[in-house]
């Protein structure tokens, strides 16, 4: 408020010529004044609400004096300037009321500061509200700000904390205001701390705490945890106030412990890898594991670090290496593995398979090396090269033998059981040049030994299989002999085994031909049965494969059994394409086929042949476009 301006005074004086003295002094010093006078307390509540700009209280009046006109003021929570304008006034009084809140006093026989004093009333005024402003807005920021923090004022105690300090130690602001900041700490940092801050309060500045240690604070429940501190000074009116920002640091702590262990086990998977690793930078090893050692028969790693790794391969390869790994250094497409030949310092010569890629090692690029030693794998795949090319002629006269037999036999029963063993012998010579042809195509099954004898296993087994068929082509179509040694079989070892055996039709090949057939089985217990396992494998067999030829895209087949009534059922159902009503009911005439040139005719006529051989029934269920569903009853073994 400057002169001239418009005031709005409240006068509270009992004595009317001195409120007029007062206005008229004001108004020759220059303001445009407007004021009441009221000499009641009621009448000053009442205009106190109008909110004046300033009040001018006689100290004494009969019914009301100046300390109850302060004391009002502060119950009303009004921050109106008042000043104490009074006769005669003591020093100690004068003291009082300027504590309770009176901006100035007054004498009345000094009338003539009333303007300066009203002035200087109205500027500390404005200031003040200007200071509740910005401390307001200080307020809202230090309540935004995502960390804790605290304000230490000059006393080295907490002056303002915000609402994220009191979440992070559980404490309610009354309960840390005035405290040390050491009260937020566990006991053992205490005294450390309160030499450190008073270092710091000799030459603040912006860092942070404890530089080098972890720090811990400590919560009201007596828990710890690690934070992160950081002081900056602030200068105000006041002295310098240090700003302490705390951060919880509990997972930040956590995630690096995860990532320590994490670093330890990838140390430990690549020390203990069954491949050899090497790390190539700047053209020299600079990394290899145990594994690669012992691939390369050295027992140091210095034997081999700061070599260039082609310079391990024997001559004739080293130009091809050197060029594939500097390629890919640069980030060039390094296509295939690579595979050359080694010598050990003990003059072994090995061949090891390398596949390469690029890597960042110890800031620089640098080109990654996975080793594995092919030596026994190679030879492996020789010998098994050469067992398949004799299965390939053994199939090819087959072949040509089931042909003529077919061409010759084709007008009787003779003929289509002839055909028909042959044909089933086709089939059990699939899994054989499957899994070979397997095995050779992807030399490195070889490496997993356990399924590499699985794979063999299954051949030698359907082996066995085309053994007892080839003997059987002597005895031709007949009725089973009472003589015929049937034993007591479990139907879901057969199941099983019929399963593995064609593995190769409904796993790889279909896989190769762009489908994928998944084949469940539901295996109840079930009795014993009477029969020969190797026919009804072939009738599983050609179950199986006929449902993988029904479906010309992705689908399954599920195989159950159960008991029921004195017999084992077992279904083989397909989800392909089904049978028109006028197939289902031809399918097990010999001869009659949907394959064309693919197909004879005769593997559901044997299929049927055998069934009836063990004194069982075989059904058929199909629906075009929901697939095929057959039923073998089997009476069941005692």
């Amino acid at each position: 408020m400057t002169p001239a301006s418009r005031l709005n005074v409240l006068i509270l004086e009992d004595n009317p010529s001195d409120a007029d003295i007062a206005a008229a002094e004001l108004r020759r010093s220059g303001y445009d004044l407007v004021w009441r006078r009221v000499d009641t307390e009621q009448e000053y509540l009442a205009q106190l609400a109008l909110s004046p700009d300033i009040i001018l209280a006689d100290f004494s009046l009969p019914q009301f004096d100046a300390h109850r006109a302060i004391s009002l003021l502060r119950e009303q929570a009004l921050d109106i300037p008042i000043i104490v304008v009074t006769g005669t006034l003591g020093d100690e009084a004068a003291v009082a009321l300027i504590k309770e809140g009176a901006a100035d006093y007054i004498l009345k026989d000094r009338m003539a500061r009333l303007g300066q004093a009203v002035a200087v009333a109205l500027e500390q005024s404005r200031a003040k509200a200007r200071l509740r402003e910005d401390e307001t807005q200080y307020a809202a920021l230090l309540e935004a700000a995502p960390d804790a923090l605290l304000i230490i004022d000059i006393t080295r105690n907490i002056k303002l904390v915000n609402k994220q300090a009191e979440a992070m130690f559980g404490y309610k602001r009354e309960e840390l205001l005035g405290k040390p900041p050491e009260f937020l700490m566990p006991e053992r940092f205490m005294r450390q701390h309160v030499e450190h801050r008073r270092q710091y309060q000799l030459a603040p500045r912006s860092r942070s705490m404890g530089t080098g240690l972890t720090m811990y604070g400590r919560r009201k429940d007596g828990t710890e945890f690690p934070i992160d501190a950081t002081l900056s000074p602030l200068e105000t009116s006041e002295g310098t106030l240090i700003i302490v920002a705390i951060r919880d640091i509990s997972e930040r702590k956590r995630l690096e412990e995860a990532l320590r262990e994490q670093e330890a086990q990838y140390r430990a998977v690549v020390e203990n890898a069954s491949d050899g690793i090497g790390v190539m930078v700047d053209d020299k090893l600079a990394f290899v594991n145990s594994a690669f050692l012992r691939i390369y028969g050295v027992d140091d790693q210095s034997k081999v670090l700061g070599v260039a790794p082609w310079d391990l391969a024997l001559p004739q390869h080293r130009d091809e290496i050197r060029e594939r790994a500097l390629a890919t250094q640069r980030g060039d497409p390094s296509g295939d593995s690579l595979e050359f030949a080694i010598q050990r310092p003990d003059g072994a010569v090995r061949t090891v398979n390398v596949s390469v890629a690029p890597v960042p090692f110890s800031g620089k690029p640098g080109v990654m090396g996975i080793i594995r030693d092919v030596t026994e794998r190679k030879r492996m795949e020789e010998e098994l090269r050469e067992a398949n090319g004799r299965l390939q002629n053994t199939l090819q006269q087959l072949q040509e033998a089931q042909s003529l037999l077919i061409k010759q036999q084709r007008l009787n029963a003779l003929g289509q059981m002839a055909s028909g063993i042959v044909h089933d012998f086709n089939n059990a010579l699939t899994p054989i040049l499957g899994f070979s042809s397997l095995l050779i195509e992807n030399p490195e099954r070889l490496d997993n030994r356990e399924a590499a004898l699985r794979h063999i296993g299954i051949c030698h087994a359907a082996a066995q299989d085309a053994a007892h068929i080839v003997g059987r082509l002597r005895e031709f179509y007949r009725p089973r002999d009472q003589a015929e040694p049937f034993i007591s079989l479990d139907i879901n070892e057969v199941v099983q085994h019929a399963a593995s055996v064609t593995q190769y039709v409904w796993a790889e090949k279909a896989l190769a031909e762009g489908k994928t057939i998944a084949v469940t089985m539901d295996l109840k217990p079930i009795p014993m049965v009477k029969g020969n396992a190797t026919e009804l494998t072939e009738v599983l067999t050609n179950l199986i494969i006929n449902g993988v030829d029904a479906m010309p895209g992705n689908g399954a087949i599920h195989l159950r059994t159960k008991a029921e009534g004195g017999h084992v059922l077992l279904q083989v159902e397909d989800t392909g394409s089904g049978m028109p009503e006028e197939v289902r009911q031809r399918c097990f005439e010999p001869f009659f086929t949907t394959k064309g040139d693919k197909g004879t005719g005769l593997g559901l006529a044997v299929t049927y042949g055998v069934v009836q051989r063990h004194n069982g029934r075989v059904e058929v269920d199909s629906r075009v476009g929901e697939g095929t569903t057959f039923t073998i009853s089997l009476p069941s073994d005692g």
